[in-house]
């Protein structure tokens, strides 16, 4: 896992995020109640506020 994170606060303009890649295990469920279960797939989660 990585992790990625920045912090910025200038006056009127601020930025705050933070994101992790790795690999990615569990399930999803859609609007239909189906299941999907994921093992191992790579991808990232990120978080993000702004202000301007």
């Amino acid at each position: 896992m990585i992790q990625r994170k920045a912090k910025t606060n200038i006056l009127l303009v601020s930025s705050e995020f933070h994101q992790v890649f790795g690999n990615i295990s569990g399930h999803l469920k859609d609007a239909s109640n189906n299941l999907y279960e994921i093992e191992n797939a790579v991808g990232w989660v990120e978080e993000h506020r702004a202000k301007w």
